[in-house]
Order: structure tokens, then sequence, then C-alpha cells
């Protein structure tokens, strides 16, 4: 019995040692945990590594971590079924990165008001299967049932799959997105916005033998791919978005690339525009998908109010569409999607 007394307080003190290190805080929604320097945010990301899922406690992000110093080069969540499930308020402000997104991946989580900045190169997240997907995004690679609500990203995003051996025959598909890789479960993503280079590929030439399916890519400025009743609502894309799946002789490819989506079957996209960028997908494949909101149309494929500038680019020209409810939106000009009182009218956006 002493030996069972002591060992419980040992890990009573072991799981309080560790939320101490935060900057201060309890973690409830009124005194939410403090995260104001690289050491707390690298504490969280190898917390929720552990196994900590902290579910329903709230942290506050309280300063830019923008400096060298401060740069970010550890996920929150990158190991398999490590998933973040807590409410996390950026209050703001920004985080820089070098190699991966901030979240890895997060379940039953709320994100907020939170803008990254830097480069990613690297998966998000990630599952050491040879037949699970590639998630990338800026905020969060891989979204299960949450919310990412008013954040940005203004990252450049370039991540690529080397596909090497003929050893298994399912490859893994490659998701990439500016704010997120994969969102799925009802998940919602609402007011983001990307700026900057979307970039996913699969790289599949140095196989020699065929395979049953090989690995495509899907980019979208927002998400790499929604499905299950998410939501993608009040966001827009000015970022270049490229998809890229090559192969050697092989079927089963795809490159799908959306200014909003990459795909979207099960989800709905609305109320979203994107302006002034490049969308491209190819160059060897077997289908080819592409569309200035999403990649495809038919059933399944929700939008619902979206607009794109006259002046983006479709691979190698500029196309035209009447049609708000379609893969690539309707025609709108620049100041249009520069002017609030246009967006308020048009995509009902309330900047009150």
């Amino acid at each position: 019995m002493k030996q069972v007394i002591i060992t419980s307080v040992f890990c009573l003190f072991a799981a309080i040692s560790c939320f101490a290190q935060f900057s201060g805080g309890n973690g409830t929604q009124t005194n939410p945990y403090l995260i104001s320097s690289k050491a707390d945010m690298q504490q969280l990301a190898v917390n929720v590594n552990r196994g900590q899922a902290y579910a329903g406690v709230y942290f506050r992000l309280t300063r830019n971590l923008t400096e060298a110093a401060d740069t970010l080069t550890l996920v929150v969540g990158n190991s398999y079924a490590r998933y973040f499930s807590g409410i996390f308020d950026g209050n703001g402000y920004k985080i820089a990165v070098n190699k991966t997104g901030i979240f890895g991946g997060i379940q039953g989580a709320t994100i907020k008001n939170l803008e990254v900045s830097g480069r990613i190169t690297f998966f998000s997240h990630y599952t050491p299967s040879t037949s699970s997907p590639y998630y990338t995004g800026g905020i969060c690679g891989h979204a299960i049932s949450s919310s990412i609500i008013n954040c940005r990203n203004n990252a450049k995003i370039e991540t690529s799959v080397p596909y090497s051996t003929s050893s298994v025959s399912l490859y893994p598909n490659h998701y990439t997105g500016g704010i997120c890789g994969h969102a799925t479960n009802s998940s919602i993503i609402s007011n983001c916005y990307n700026t900057n280079l979307v970039s996913g590929a699969t790289n599949n030439v140095s196989l020699s033998a065929p395979s049953i399916y090989i690995g495509s890519s899907y980019s979208g400025g927002i998400c790499g791919i929604a499905n299950s009743q998410t939501t993608i609502n009040n966001c827009y894309n000015t970022g270049y978005v490229k998809a890229s799946s090559q192969r050697l002789g092989f079927e089963g490819v795809a490159s799908n690339a959306g200014g909003i989506c990459g795909d979207c079957y099960g989800a709905t996209i609305q109320n979203c525009f994107t302006a002034d960028c490049k969308i491209t997908n190819g160059p060897d494949v077997a289908r080819e998908q592409i569309g200035r909101i999403g990649n495809r149309e038919g059933f399944g494929f929700y939008y619902s109010n979206c607009y794109a500038s006259e002046n983006t680019i479709l691979n190698s020209a500029p196309i035209s569409s009447s049609n708000a409810d379609s893969k690539d939106g309707k025609d709108a000009t620049t100041s249009n999607l520069q002017n609030q009182a246009w967006l308020s009218s048009n995509l009902s956006w309330d900047f009150d």
C-alpha cells in the first residue's frame, strides 16, 4: 500500500511539473495556459507527442514567435494517433516555422486567431504505414471533428513524397493545404486565408515495377482534401497552388489542384474566393482535375456562392465562369474582391 501511495504521488508531481513549464495559467477558459516562448510550444509538442491530448484545455499565445531563436522545428502531434484536442487561441499573433507546420494532427480541437510564417518542407503529420497518406498544412496537417477559425498562412509550403521502391503494392496520397492538409468528420475551416505557395508532389519516376496504386497529389490554397460533412466558408486564397504527380507508365495517378480545396468530396465550400494567382497540376498523370475553387463537380461536390478573379490562371490560361456554385466560381474583378462593401453584399462577409 505504501508503495502504491508513493507511486501515485510521484505521478501527480510529474504531471504538475509538466504543466508548470508553460508561462502561466491553469488551462481553464478564464485562465488559459500561456504560450510565450519557443520553449512553451516545444513543451506542448513533446507532451502531445507522448499522448497528452489536452481535451477541453485552453491555451493562449501571448506574443509573436517570429525571431530566429523562436522558429519552430517540432510539430505538435506528429506521432501516429497523437492528436491535440484542446483550444488554442493564437490571440492574433504569428508563429514562424521551419520545416513543418504548427499542428500535425488535431481531433475535437479548436485552433483560432493564429498566423504562420516561414517555410514548410516536410510533412506536418505522418503515419508509419507505407500505405497511409501524408498530410501537410500551414496550421494543421490532419483535422478530425475540429474547427480552424480566423487563421492565416503566409508560409511557403513545398513538400514532396519520393517513392523509390516497388516492394509494396499501395502507395500513399499526398494532401497539402495552406491552412490544413486534410479536414474530415464535420470539421470547420472558417474566415481563413492563404497568400503563399502551396505545392505538393508525389514523385514516382524511380519505380521499376507495376503497382496496384500509385500515390496521387492533392493541393489546395486552404485545404488539400476535405470530406465527411466538412465545411469551408468565408475563406480566400491568393497564393500559387501546385499539385504534381509523376509516374513511369502506371495507371491510377491523379494530380488535383483547387484554389480553395484540392478535393472536397462530401464537403461544402461556400462564400469563398480565389484571386490573382496561378493554379497548376500535372505533368504526367492518368487523371487531371483542376479548378479555381475545387477540383471536380458532380454528386458529392458542393460549392455555394464562390468567386474567382478573371485573371486567375489555370495551368496556362485564365478561364471564365458565370456559375457561383461551380468548381471555378463566378467571375469577379480584383477590385471587387478588394472592396469590403462588395464582399459584404455578395459573399455575406460580416466585417463587424
